[in-house]
């Protein structure tokens, strides 16, 4: 993988996918605050997930079963944004092997809502989709355009092994 976003659709079963939405946002406590990059104003709600093993493994089990790819995580999170609460564009990290996998976990969001954004191009939100990606890669978080429903996305940190 060079600096494409590989795209992988429909993840995770459909009764998993629906619990895990929901253990995310109604079973855990998220904190408001986060952001994108350090010196940026633009927060969102963000849950670190590093300390749930049984969890964080089962599904990136699922990822390393669909990519392929040799990848071993270090960090797993969810990233929580409602109207107004778009991120800024950064990177993950520098190193050569340093990958993002990002699992578009809250419904599908209607047309330029939600989007991931890269300099070049933006990724509609559709729910259930698995992005890889170089975590060098700039890229950001759009929020939704309206409605009361956040966009939630479950991120791995990883490197390639």
């Amino acid at each position: 993988m060079d600096n494409e976003i590989k795209v992988y659709e429909n993840l995770l079963p459909p009764e998993v996918l629906k619990h895990l939405h929901h253990f995310v946002l109604f079973n855990n406590e998220h904190w408001y605050g986060h952001t994108s990059k350090h010196d940026s104003n633009k927060y969102f709600y963000y849950k670190d997930f590093s300390d749930n093993i049984y969890l964080a493994d089962t599904i990136f089990q699922t990822i390393l079963d669909r990519t392929a790819i040799p990848l071993r995580y270090n960090r797993v999170y969810a990233n929580i944004q409602y109207v107004c609460q778009d991120g800024d564009f950064h990177i993950d990290a520098h190193e050569n092997n340093a990958y993002t996998c990002m699992i578009m976990l809250s419904n599908t969001l209607p047309e330029n809502s939600g989007c991931f954004c890269t300099k070049e191009q933006k990724y509609p939100f559709i729910q259930n989709n698995l992005l890889v990606f170089k975590s060098s890669i700039l890229h950001m978080g759009e929020a939704p355009k309206q409605g009361r429903e956040p966009r939630i996305t479950f991120v791995y940190k990883t490197l390639m092994q």
